[in-house]
């Protein structure tokens, strides 16, 4: 990736010679330019004034014609230099939009959600479905991060690593173990998705305290954002849906076990939104 750095306006700036070199460069192409307009516009309208007129005859009329000619050469001379600025800004435009189009795209989406409050560590957990689709060039998804919404309020999420075991939610007869390696931070993190690609999987994300009465009420929100490998944001909001589901989704990837029975506290009951 190409190191571009603002660079102080003096000619340290620039190379030894270069300035020279640009200055050549700017000269060869206006002047042209600029002789193609005097020897054309100009040199016809000198002509046409000449034939039909007697604005140049005399003495005067030489002075005259003098005149003419240094504001003919300076009004073409600005003409010049903005044909050439026009050539250049619209060669730069395309460029840009050729550029733009060669830049990672990722868009972020987010369905439903496992929420817990787990006793054990005081926090509210959110397992959130989710996909990431690229429609630009191959980059990794990093800087991951969350806010939890509820009326004025914004508090950051946390997120941490799982163990190596897991953390295991059961709905059910039907118990899901998530491991780190199905979460989408982490699938996404070394390995770039390309250009059409769709990764899946789950992000996590805590908040502090039982939060069990918020987010039956239905009144939170949850801001998910990431960013491409160039620093971009990719950002959606999760919503819950009045009208839970009810049945647990789990990608082919993730570990699902049907148990036989199943008694559990409904004070620790996973639940889906």
């Amino acid at each position: 990736m190409a190191d571009i750095r603002e660079l102080s306006p003096s000619r340290k700036a620039f190379p030894s010679g270069s300035m020279s070199g640009m200055l050549s460069e700017y000269f060869q192409a206006i002047l042209s330019d600029w002789v193609a307009l005097v020897s054309g516009i100009a040199s016809l309208i000198f002509t046409l004034a000449g034939t039909f007129s007697s604005v140049f005859t005399g003495m005067k009329g030489i002075h005259a014609a003098k005149t003419f000619f240094w504001i003919a050469a300076a009004v073409c001379f600005f003409v010049a230099n903005f044909r050439l600025w026009a050539d250049e800004r619209a060669q730069r435009k395309k460029l840009e939009a050729e550029l733009s189009g060669r830049c990672p795209k990722l868009i972020l989406g987010l369905s439903y959600t496992i929420w817990i409050y787990d006793e054990l560590v005081d926090k509210t957990l959110f397992f959130i479905a989710a996909n990431i689709v690229n429609q630009g060039e191959p980059s990794v998804a990093i800087s991951w991060g969350a806010e939890y919404k509820i009326g004025d309020s914004v508090e950051p999420m946390e997120t941490f690593h799982l163990n190596d075991s897991g953390y295991v939610v059961v709905l059910g007869n039907e118990r899901l173990t998530i491991r780190n390696n199905d979460l989408l931070n982490i699938r996404t993190l070394e390995t770039p998705i390309p250009r059409g690609g769709h990764v899946l999987g789950r992000v996590f994300f805590t908040i502090p305290g039982n939060r069990t009465e918020q987010v039956k009420s239905l009144q939170y929100k949850i801001h998910v954002h990431c960013m491409d490998c160039f620093g971009a944001t990719s950002e959606t909001v999760y919503t819950p849906d009045p009208k839970p589901s009810g049945k647990l989704f789990y990608h082919p990837y993730e570990k699902v076990e049907i148990l036989t029975s199943h008694k559990s506290d409904s004070s620790t009951t996973p639940q889906l939104q």
